[in-house]
């Protein structure tokens, strides 16, 4: 009936009377029927191809859309679920001491994962009682977390049997194996071992993390609509990671940790560092810091509340000591100023000045008399003396002269002592290292805003004032004394190995410098750092009685606190020919009746003798004591 309308509207042609009769009996008809024809007017002919033409272009749209714009985005979403793809892990390199200790270890860790979409309170509450678990800590997981999550690290071995049988009625549960990094119990390796999450971390784990890691392998699994494993090929196959050997001694290492642990318990202290170095060429054969942490809760997991309960930790337990601590070097400074007034000529190694018990200058910024004392009455002194009883005059005067005696000066001084890299970064392999300060008048001007005074020289001459170093700093220019004139950079990797034991990479021994001592003045120093142990009346004389001869110094520097002192201790032995560069150093210690001094003696004569007869585990702890007449002699 449309086209019959249409064509009467637009053909034209000749029409006959019968027609026009025809057609009115016809309409007559239609509408007594009730049905009849009319024209479609052009507006409803234009609106249906304006409605179809805009179907055609949204259909076009969205097919260009789905082919084309994201067609990659829906085939990989289509893959996805046709593929899996499962991560091969391969442990993380194993670490060893310089004695092929094994200090890490890679253990098997199944973990249960659950999607998050997937998990509500009833599963959250049938987990927990399954497993054994703490609710609380398992929402505390799932914050911030995001696709599939972690819900229990490790599951418990009593607990695995039951997971594995019940895991169909976990929704969107899985348990999946793991390899996770463990390590020695106790503290004493934290520091150098660390640790590595995400992109930060510490010691050699973050350090050496491009030779640790491994490259995982690759599982692709094939599934039907329905969600079955039809077939699975290996992509790739997982590479471990490369080994490394540390310089470190574990024996010796555990056995400073010990030591200094016990001390700090007994004596109330808060704190401590000590390093063990080898002079011969730069080795770290232990480094402690004291607090530590326990490096396995970063593999096994830690919760935030542990972990801002760590980092909210006073005693801040993450703060390497020996590299980072800056302390005042206190009488550890002297053997190195002996050392530049040799050097300048300023005295001579038989030379004696008269030490009285204090010299007094007029302060520069109050007009009143400010008075420099020693510690306790010397007389006059030669260079023997003055390092073994740590004569404080003596020090005063060849740093900042006094009255017709010149001394060197503080420039002079200072030029002459960061040669042994006080005050710079050693360059010791794992972060975190600190410069320290050498002051001098630009110093002091710069950050003050204040002229340099004789006083501040004086201060200088005794390692206190602005003096600020690290232990790490001082056992290396130490080792330079003691290897008579060599200054290596710090090192506490050895070399990295693959898993076959073939050498990847070694790292030799660095020289920053070498023969920058002179002879003389060398020899005369190491004399008076011997007599610091063997004279009756010297400081360390407690020394004398170990298996071997050694030389020391050592040193007490007041505290921010009233009444409270860090106290230092250096030693190296064998005399002749060192082997080892022992730094204690005790921070915040009430009163000087506790000393550091009988551990030191304890760490070395375990170190010479005892160590051959006894296992490290039976060591002793204690920490023995001294007489009452040496307890009142050792406060420098």
């Amino acid at each position: 009936m449309l086209k019959k309308s249409f064509k009467k509207s637009y053909i034209h042609k000749d029409i006959e009377p019968q027609e026009v009769l025809l057609d009115k009996l016809a309409f007559k008809k239609e509408v007594e029927m009730g049905q009849f024809e009319v024209p479609v007017s052009n507006p409803i002919i234009k609106s249906f191809w304006i409605i179809f033409a805009c179907l055609f272009l949204f259909l076009f749209a969205r097919v260009f859309q789905y082919q084309i714009i994201e067609g990659k985005t829906y085939s990989d979403r289509s893959e996805r679920n046709q593929y899996i793809k499962k991560i091969i892990n391969s442990g993380r390199g194993i670490i060893y001491d310089r004695n092929n200790k094994q200090l890490v270890y890679n253990t098997i860790s199944f973990d249960l994962f659950c999607s998050k979409q997937d998990f509500n309170d009833d599963l959250l509450n049938i987990i927990a009682r399954d497993l054994h678990q703490d609710q609380t800590k398992i929402k505390e997981d799932l914050k911030n977390k995001d696709n599939d999550i972690i819900v229990i690290k490790g599951i418990p071995q009593e607990s695995l049997a039951l997971a594995y049988s019940k895991i169909d009625n976990y929704k969107g549960c899985r348990i999946e194996k793991n390899i996770i990094r463990e390590y020695l119990p106790g503290e004493h390796l934290s520091h150098i071992i660390g640790y590595i999450k995400e992109n930060e971390g510490m010691g050699v784990e973050f350090a050496y993390n491009d030779y640790l890691k491994s490259d995982p392998g690759i599982i692709q699994k094939e599934r039907d609509a329905k969600g079955q494993i039809l077939n699975e090929n290996i992509s790739s196959l997982p590479e471990p990671g490369n080994n490394i050997i540390l310089t470190i001694d574990n024996g010796l290492q555990e056995k400073i940790s010990r030591m200094l642990n016990a001390y700090v318990n007994q004596s109330g202290a808060i704190s401590a560092s000590g390093i063990a170095m080898d002079p011969r060429n730069g080795d770290i054969l232990a480094l402690v810091s004291i607090p530590g942490f326990d490096n396995n809760i970063f593999s096994k997991g830690v919760s935030s509340d542990d972990w801002k309960k760590i980092q909210e930790d006073k005693r801040h337990p993450f703060f390497n000591r020996p590299i980072a601590g800056l302390y005042p070097a206190a009488s550890t400074i002297k053997p190195f100023i002996a050392l530049a007034a040799l050097e300048y000529g300023i005295i001579t190694p038989n030379s004696v000045l008269d030490c009285p018990t204090k010299i007094c200058l007029p302060n520069p910024y109050s007009g009143t008399e400010e008075c420099f004392p020693d510690w306790r009455p010397h007389g006059s002194a030669d260079l023997n003396k003055a390092i073994s009883e740590s004569v404080n005059p003596y020090f005063y005067k060849i740093t900042g002269g006094y009255k017709e005696f010149k001394g060197m000066g503080i420039q002079k001084a200072v030029d002459y002592l960061s040669q042994f890299g006080l005050g710079k970064k050693t360059g010791i392999d794992i972060p975190g290292e600190v410069e320290g300060v050498l002051p001098d008048p630009e110093w002091k001007k710069n950050n003050l805003g204040e002229k340099w005074s004789l006083g501040d020289t004086y201060n200088f001459a005794i390692g206190h004032g602005f003096v600020q170093v690290t232990p790490l700093q001082i056992a290396n220019g130490i080792s330079a004394i003691a290897n008579n004139g060599t200054l290596y950079k710090p090192q506490i990797v050895k070399k990295v190995i693959d898993q076959e034991g073939n050498t990847i990479k070694e790292f030799p021994p660095q020289k920053i410098k070498e023969n920058f001592i002179k002879s003389e003045a060398l020899k005369s120093v190491q004399s008076a750092m011997r007599q610091t142990a063997a004279s009756p009346n010297a400081t360390a004389h407690m020394l004398n009685s170990l298996p071997v001869m050694v030389a020391a110094k050592t040193g007490t520097a007041q505290a921010a606190k009233e009444g409270y002192y860090h106290l230092w201790n250096v030693t190296y032995g064998p005399f002749e020919d060192p082997e080892i560069v022992l730094v204690l150093l005790v921070e915040n210690v009430r009163g000087t009746n506790y000393l550091v001094l009988p551990s030191t003696y304890e760490i070395l004569r375990w170190y010479f003798s005892d160590r051959k007869d006894l296992p490290d585990n039976q060591a002793t702890t204690s920490v023995p004591t001294i007489d009452q007449e040496m307890d009142s002699q050792i406060i420098n």
